[in-house]
């Protein structure tokens, strides 16, 4: 154990679980990074909100400020007794006194009521004096009397209150706040006075400090010249921003002034062109989202650096079996070589070759017990079995069981299946015939199923279905209804054609090689009865006996050769077709001579085109003779046979109808005229003919043979023999002087002449003859 080598492992198991956990440890880690950014964005967002909204209040109470210096101002120009003071008297008479004090105790009732105002007065331009809410004085005078004078000298002061002004706030030198408006209010011409209220800077002042979140920031009031109009502290807006940087009527905006970041917020004035801004610093102002950061990073780091170590704790612990379960294939069993991913790779690859060599030896065992079941079939369909064998116990080994003793047998030979595969591809046929066996087999089997028990197994190139009665009952009708459809089925469906036979119901399973043998007789028959179909042995069974004749006579094969010859195409089709019909036709003709007819029709073909001299028909044939001679043998049925002789026929008829008609048929005619005319003439021959038509012999020869089928000494010898014939019936003539008669020279010669067209001497065709002729009287 201890020379064993550890498998190479490019990724140890310990190492995929531990990235694993890993993994699995960053969806907290991220998604507590997630809600921290989504957490700082709400908090940054509220912030802004918070700070938004103390603007709106420094809006509201300093507009509100605003709107009492408006209704102070509106409320001294509008009183009906300052027009008086303004327009008409430059300087005011004694009479007017009264009226003087009233309007300062006016002015003195509009002061106190408002705590928006320190003072304020009105400069009269026509009379250069100053009526305030305490006292009315020239403006020298006044001018020396108030604070005012030690920050502004009086030619700026009285310049400032020449000119005209439309209700406007100005800063002094001394930081504090004027009001100036001319008077009177709303009007094209040059102003006859100018009202000047000074602010309440204390009141601006506590105003201010009451919105200060804190006091490292500060709050602003900025006007159009970019002049500090009051602030939340003692220093003026020093920030490097402008009004005209100011561009919306609320916003917030992160600066770097001074080289401290700090965040700017401001708010527009709805009366003036004031600017509430709020100054604070970046870090104060991120204070709040600053500890929820803090606070997360923190718990992320604590959670991270405890997720590592439990990752790494738990991926050693659950790694420790499967290495023990690594070490025991290892030690144990016969790991196979090479590198590996990890651990589970290893037991993957292990696991699979154990089962895959499970899996081949479960497959030869159901390979060799399938093979085994069909050559136990096929055993019990021949009769091959041992006398002391269980056959049902050796059935039901095979899971094969029969629950009655009615058995028949459905035999399927294959026709034709190349419809099922494709002409382009090519394959192995051992191949395409077993999958074709194979749906068979399913089809079969499942139509026969729904009623009966099928079992179908391989036999001698064919298949055989064992069918099986559920109930005893074991009807062939409805057998060979379930033959014709899955007959139907296989051939619509799947382009499979094939010939079925089905066996007589026998008795117990010692009947099954009867029925077995039964349908392999009937499907001998398909040579008889054609193919492509289903046959019944009830329906062959009259065929076997002996037949009353054989169709194929040495007349009929004669005939039929002379109409091949000829050319006659449709004389040769009826002959061929009547032949092949009578033979179907005659009930007792059996297998064995059904296939002496096919030979004999073969060795017809082949006499036939050997006479033919069709040398130059036969290059444009499209199979030479040894091919014409296979496709004939390879028939399997007397309809194939059929179907092949009428194709080759039209062929040959059609080329020596064609040969025919090039030639003169009228000499043909007259040649042959001459030779029934002269053919007693011992001295007949090609020469002497062809020195009557005054042609070539060789010639003429030729011309006869395309025009007619056959050799003019053939025809000559023939036209001889059936005059012949004719002697020796009717006129009962020795056949010396039968031989002397018809044109031989001596009786041998006819002798010989006869035998060869006849097949048997004259003597003997006499005797026949006399034979017959007797028999005939007789009856």
């Amino acid at each position: 154990m201890g020379n064993q080598k550890k498998p190479p492992f490019h990724k140890g198991l310990f190492f995929t679980a531990l990235t694993s956990y890993l993994i699995v440890l960053l969806i907290p880690v991220l998604t507590g990074i997630l809600i921290y950014l989504r957490t700082e964005e709400t908090i940054s967002r509220e912030i802004n909100r918070a700070n938004k909204a103390l603007l709106t209040q420094v809006q509201q109470e300093m507009d509100n400020y605003v709107r009492n210096i408006y209704r102070i101002s509106l409320e001294i120009a509008f009183n009906a007794k300052l027009p008086d003071f303004l327009n008409r008297y430059a300087d005011i008479p004694d009479s007017q006194r009264y009226k003087l004090v009233q309007l300062i105790q006016d002015f003195t009732l509009y002061a106190a009521l408002s705590d928006s105002v320190d003072a304020f007065y009105v400069y009269v331009l026509s009379g250069n004096y100053v009526i305030s809410n305490h006292v009315y004085a020239k403006a020298p005078l006044f001018h020396q009397m108030h604070d005012f004078s030690k920050d502004m000298g009086y030619d700026e002061w009285f310049a400032r209150l020449n000119e005209s002004h439309s209700g406007e706030f100005v800063r002094q030198e001394n930081g504090k706040t004027v009001y100036i408006q001319s008077l009177p209010m709303n009007s094209d011409r040059s102003p006859a006075g100018n009202l000047v209220i000074l602010v309440n800077h204390d009141k601006l002042q506590e105003l201010l400090e009451g919105t200060r979140w804190t006091e490292r920031g500060n709050t602003y009031i900025l006007n159009s010249s970019n002049e500090t109009i009051s602030s939340s502290g003692s220093a003026p807006f020093r920030y490097d921003v402008l009004y005209e940087d100011l561009l919306q009527e609320q916003d917030t905006l992160i600066k770097e002034m001074d080289g401290t970041r700090v965040v700017l917020s401001y708010i527009t004035s709805e009366h003036t062109d004031w600017k509430y801004i709020s100054v604070l610093p970046y870090e104060l102002f991120m204070e709040k989202a600053a500890y929820v950061r803090n606070l997360t990073i923190g718990g992320l780091l604590v959670c991270f650096i405890l997720g590592i170590w439990m990752a790494w704790y738990f991926a050693r612990r659950n790694v420790r079996p499967v290495r023990e379960i690594v070490n025991l294939l290892r030690n144990k069993g016969e790991p196979i070589t090479g590198e590996a991913d990890n651990e589970f790779h290893f037991i993957r690859e292990n696991l699979s070759a154990t089962l895959e060599q499970f899996q081949d030896i479960r497959h030869r065992l159901e390979n060799q017990k399938s093979a085994l079941r069909s050559n136990f079939l096929a055993r019990v369909l021949k009769g091959q079995l041992e006398s002391d064998l269980p056959v049902e116990d050796t059935l039901a080994s095979y899971d094969v069981h029969f629950p009655t003793d009615r058995f028949a047998v459905l035999l399927i030979y294959i026709e034709d299946y190349h419809g099922l595969f494709r002409e382009d591809l090519k394959g192995d046929e051992t191949e395409r015939l077993f999958f074709v066996r194979h749906i068979l087999t399913n089809i079969i089997e499942e139509l026969v199923g729904v009623h009966y028990i099928g079992v179908m197994v391989e036999v001698d190139d064919m298949l055989a279905c064992l069918v099986n009665s559920k109930t005893g009952e074991l009807d062939p009708d409805d057998l060979q209804a379930i033959a014709e459809e899955a007959h139907r089925f296989i051939a619509e469906k799947f382009f499979i054609h094939f010939t079925g036979a089905i066996s007589r119901v026998h008795e117990k399973i010692s009947g099954i090689a009867a029925a077995y043998q039964e349908a392999v007789e009937t499907m001998e028959y398909r040579i008889v009865i054609g193919s492509n179909r289903i046959h019944r042995q009830e329906n062959t069974r009259n065929h076997g006996g002996e037949p009353k004749k054989y169709m194929y006579s040495i007349q009929v094969e004669q005939r039929f050769i002379n109409t091949i010859k000829s050319g006659e195409i449709d004389e040769a089709r009826q002959v061929l077709s009547t032949l092949f019909k009578q033979s179907r036709e005659e009930v007792n003709l059996s297998v064995s001579m059904a296939k002496c007819l096919m030979f004999d029709m073969v060795g017809t073909m082949i006499k036939t085109l050997d006479e033919l001299d069709l040398e130059q028909g036969r290059s444009n044939l499209p199979f030479d003779d040894a091919q014409m001679i296979s496709g004939l043998m390879q028939s399997e049925t007397m309809q194939q046979m059929e179907e092949k002789m009428l194709e080759l026929l039209e062929f040959v008829c059609t080329h020596i109808d064609a040969k025919k008609q090039s030639r003169n048929v009228q000499l043909k005619d007259e040649v042959e005229q001459f030779i029934l005319t002269h053919y007693s003439d011992s001295n007949l021959s090609i020469s002497s003919i062809a020195e009557h038509f005054d042609m070539n012999p060789a010639y003429l020869s030729r011309f006869f043979k395309e025009q007619s089928g056959e050799g003019m000494v053939d025809f000559i010898h023939l036209t001889r023999i059936k005059e012949g014939k004719k002697c020796m019936e009717n006129e009962g003539l020795t056949i010396a002087e039968t031989a002397e008669k018809i044109g031989f020279v001596n009786s041998n010669s006819f002798i010989r002449t006869f035998k060869k067209y006849e097949g048997i001497t004259p003597g003997k065709y006499k005797s026949i003859f006399h034979i017959k002729h007797e028999g005939g009287t007789k009856k």
